[in-house]
């Protein structure tokens, strides 16, 4: 049992995985991009706000939102002529397609964005094509760029997803080339490395600057849905059998079986109730201080006495636990547990005292789990929806990609 929890300490961690850096929503602001050869200028103007209905913590004269209109953005493309000055070629008002997050234009005057604003990555329309006339001339999702496997070996966040490093034009190739990051398990964004997708007005294909690095990117992307797949079918089967508690303290063990306990053991009558997990390791690991912290964070919620919780008090060293327990609810004006519920996972003496403990501040509520005792696997055991796909489905429908644009 302990080297099957440790494997799956190792997939739950791999699944979890997320980039470090934080997602930012910046206002698009008034910008202006060039050709490579300067004969085309793009200009970006974002929607003008109305500050007496709308938030304006930031100055709308300096981001170029006074200059706007009040309905929509608008993209407006400037060509030089030979006295150096510019006339206006089109204007393009971005009301069905949002802020872009990327502009670019090419030697000829087609024009690329790319990314709508805090949502990138998403929805049918992240990348779109004018022609130097102002036609809007083609629109792609994500997927259709990269294939729907590469697509779900990208790191992905609540709302941006990680795929693009920069958005510019190639003169010598003449077409616009699109940097998509590698699949990879690296945390860091800032780190990860690209491979470049090309994309030409005439063709409007994307076709990889390097075929061979485009493979190689590829079976990294099909190594990292096989891991994934693997992850979601572990999850699925430890998820179908009855588990006990670990019978040594080993930190990472326990850890494990608390997130599981939280997952199947529940107060089903309790509406609206917040769970709140309690896990503390032995005194002398590690990672004990860091646990600690987070007990205390959990515990605070108990003066939020209008939100019913569920806590799950779960530990090795249980009776260290229920001794904080004892001295954080000294410590409380209103420690009335009376709304609360707790799950336990003790033997006796140890349950008996801490019951006690619970009762003598108000608590009525209660459920004890002995370490022999199996707990059952929980009642929905559904795979999880992974872009419309069950698990492994993307993998086995498609266990080669198709190299774009051939």
């Amino acid at each position: 049992m302990r080297l099957l929890l440790r494997t799956w300490l190792i997939i739950l961690a791999m699944i979890a995985a997320s980039p470090a850096v934080a997602d930012s929503c910046a206002d698009p602001y008034l910008q202006t991009v060039s050709s490579p050869n300067e004969a085309f200028v793009l200009e970006y103007v974002p929607r003008k706000r109305d500050c007496k209905v709308e938030d304006c913590w930031d100055e709308p004269t300096k981001t170029g939102e006074s200059k706007g209109d009040p309905e929509s953005a608008f993209l407006n493309l400037y060509e030089r002529q030979d006295d150096g000055t510019q006339t206006k070629r089109w204007s393009y008002a971005l009301d069905q397609w949002g802020d872009p997050m990327t502009l670019s234009v090419g030697d000829q005057g087609h024009v690329l964005i790319a990314d709508q604003w805090c949502d990138a990555g998403l929805g049918p329309e992240v990348v779109t094509l004018f022609s130097a006339d102002g036609e809007k001339l083609e629109s792609w999702s994500l997927e259709d760029i990269i294939g729907p496997q590469y697509l779900a070996a990208l790191h992905q966040t609540s709302f941006n997803m990680h795929w693009r490093g920069a958005i510019a034009f190639d003169p010598e190739a003449g077409a616009f080339e699109i940097e998509i990051v590698r699949p990879s398990d690296e945390l860091l964004f800032a780190t990860a490395q690209h491979t470049s997708l090309m994309l030409a007005p005439g063709t409007r294909e994307f076709v990889p600057r390097s075929q061979s690095d485009w493979s190689a990117a590829l079976e990294l992307a099909n190594d990292r849905i096989a891991r994934l797949c693997m992850a979601r079918k572990e999850n699925l089967a430890r998820a179908a059998s009855p588990i006990k508690a670990p019978p040594d303290s080993d930190r990472d063990d326990w850890a494990i079986f608390a997130a599981e306990v939280v997952a199947r053991v529940t107060y089903p009558e309790v509406e609206n109730a917040w769970d709140q997990l309690l896990f503390l390791p032995e005194k002398g690991h590690t990672d004990y201080q860091e646990d600690l912290r987070e007990f205390e964070r959990s515990l605070t919620f108990l003066r939020q006495q209008h939100i019913p919780q569920i806590f799950y008090l779960i530990s090795p060293d249980i009776e260290n636990a229920a001794n904080l327990l004892g001295k954080f609810l000294a410590g409380e004006k209103r420690a009335d547990l009376g709304k609360h519920r707790f799950v336990i996972v003790s033997d006796e003496p140890m349950a008996t005292s801490l019951t006690g403990i619970l009762s003598s501040y108000g608590g009525k509520s209660w459920h004890v789990i002995g370490l022999k005792e199996p707990i059952q696997p929980r009642a929905d055991r559904e795979d999880h929806d992974w872009r419309g796909m069950r698990a492994c489905d993307a993998l086995e429908r498609q266990t080669s990609q198709q190299i774009p644009g051939s």
